[in-house]
């Protein structure tokens, strides 16, 4: 039994054949080889596998800690904060990050 599309009025099966066709296998091919790439360059940035998997450390502390912490953050401790060489560091980093978000 072949299902039809009545939008299109292609089956089923025709509709498995074209997107496995030669230039669609292709350019999933050639999509997934730049996904891996990246991710290869993401990875040497990071320090490889150890750098990510601190990354990913962090982040998890970073979000536990923030889920435990009930203190409300006013104005006079914000400006505190921000004078803290960690956060300093981390702004410049997202202002330059968000910078170069268009090059």
């Amino acid at each position: 039994m072949f299902y039809h599309f009545n939008a299109w009025s292609i089956t089923l099966p025709d509709a498995v054949r074209n997107a496995l066709s030669t230039g669609t296998v292709s350019r999933w091919a050639e999509e997934a080889n730049r996904f891996l790439v990246m991710g290869d360059q993401l990875a040497a940035e990071c320090g490889g596998i150890a750098g990510i998997e601190t990354i990913l450390k962090s982040a998890r502390k970073a979000s536990q800690e923030a889920a435990q912490d009930n203190r409300t953050i006013g104005l006079l401790g914000l400006l505190k904060v921000l004078k803290e060489p960690e956060i300093q560091k981390g702004i410049k980093f997202l202002l330059h990050f968000v910078k170069n978000l268009d090059q």
